[in-house]
C-alpha cells in the first residue's frame, strides 16, 4: 500500500509491539503472542495474535481466545480447591489418628497392661499351689496378651508414631525402617541429617506418610531387596528420595497403574501437592524405581 504500519494503524504503537511487527517484515521470521483488549460491552477480550511476512508485507492472524482463557481460569481455580481440599483431609485424617492413638493408649492399652500385672500375681500364686494346669492355661493366656498388646503397640504406632513429634522425621523414617525391615525382609537405610531448625510437624507428617506408602508398595509390589530413604535440604529446596533395587517398571505406562489404586501413586502425589510440592518417579523395567518428592520452602 506504499504506507507505514503506523499509519495504517494509528494505535499500534500503544502495543509494544510496533518493531516486532517491523523485525517480521524485515527478517521474515513469525512471532506468536497474547494481548488483552478491552471492551466496554463484552469485558476485556483475551486475543492471540500470530504475525508472519507475506510477500513483502506482513500478514496476521487474530483469534479471539477468551473462552479457552476463562476455561484455562476455572482449570486453575478447580485445582487450587482440590489441593486445599486434599491438605484439609489429610489435617482431619491426622487428627482422627492422634485421637484414635490417644483413646487406643488411655483405655485399651492401660487394661491391657494391668491384665499382664494381674495374670503375673495370678502365676505365683497358682504356682505356690502347684495346680499345674490353671499355671498352663495362665501362661497361654498371658503369652496372647503379650502379642495383643505388642500389635496394638504396632497399630498405636502407626497411626501417630510419637517419635515423629518428639524427635523429627529423620528419626521417625529410621524408627520406621527397621520396624518396616523386620516386618517384610526387606533392608532399609536412612541418610540424611534432622534439620535445625526442624521443617515443621505438618511437612513432617506429609513426607513421613508418602514414605509410608511408597514401603507398603514396594513390599507389595517391587521384589526388592534394599530400600534407601535419603532426606536433604539444598538451594530451598526439601527433597525426599525412596530408592528401591526392585523389578522397576515403564513409566510410560505410568497411567495404566494410577489406575490401580494398590499402588498409591495418586495418594502420594496429592499428599505432595497439598503442601505445596512436587512428586515424580523413576524407573525402568529391571532397574527399581526413584521416588523423588521436592517441595520449595
Amino acid at each position: 500500500m506504499g504506507k507505514n504500519l503506523s499509519e495504517i494503524v494509528p494505535d499500534i504503537k500503544k502495543t509494544g509491539r510496533y518493531d516486532e511487527y517491523l523485525e517480521v517484515i524485515k527478517t521474515g521470521k513469525p512471532f506468536l503472542a497474547e494481548d488483552i483488549i478491552p471492551n466496554s460491552k463484552f469485558g476485556n477480550r483475551h486475543i492471540s495474535i500470530k504475525a508472519f511476512k507475506s510477500g513483502n508485507d506482513m500478514g496476521q492472524v487474530i483469534t479471539d481466545i477468551t473462552r479457552q482463557k476463562q476455561a484455562d481460569e476455572q482449570l486453575r481455580s478447580y485445582a487450587e480447591r482440590i489441593r486445599a481440599m486434599a491438605k484439609q483431609l489429610s489435617e482431619v485424617e491426622e487428627s482422627q489418628r492422634r485421637n484414635i492413638a490417644r483413646e487406643m493408649h488411655d483405655s485399651v492399652g492401660q487394661n491391657l497392661t494391668v491384665l499382664g500385672i494381674n495374670f503375673s500375681r495370678a502365676k505365683t500364686q497358682m504356682a505356690k499351689a502347684k495346680i499345674e494346669e490353671a499355671q498352663s492355661i495362665l501362661d497361654d493366656s498371658q503369652q496372647l496378651l503379650e502379642q495383643t498388646t505388642e500389635s496394638i503397640r504396632n497399630v498405636m504406632a502407626d497411626l501417630r508414631p510419637p517419635v515423629l513429634e518428639d524427635y523429627g522425621l529423620l528419626a521417625a523414617l529410621r524408627w520406621y525402617g527397621d520396624l518396616f525391615a523386620s516386618r517384610n525382609e526387606i533392608s532399609v537405610t536412612v541418610e540424611g541429617e534432622e534439620p535445625d531448625p526442624r521443617i515443621g510437624i505438618e511437612l513432617e507428617i506429609v513426607l513421613f506418610r508418602i514414605a509410608q506408602e511408597a514401603l507398603t508398595n514396594i513390599a507389595k509390589h517391587a521384589k526388592a531387596s534394599d530400600v534407601t530413604m535419603n532426606f536433604d535440604i539444598k538451594d530451598g529446596i526439601q527433597r525426599l528420595v525412596i530408592t528401591d533395587d526392585g523389578v522397576g517398571f515403564d513409566t510410560d505406562e505410568l497411567s495404566k497403574y494410577k489406575e490401580q489404586t494398590s499402588w498409591g501413586m495418586v495418594t502420594m502425589s496429592e499428599r505432595a501437592q497439598s503442601i505445596g510440592g512436587s512428586l515424580s518417579i523413576e524407573s525402568h523395567p529391571g532397574g527399581g524405581t526413584q521416588i523423588i518428592v521436592e517441595v520449595v520452602r
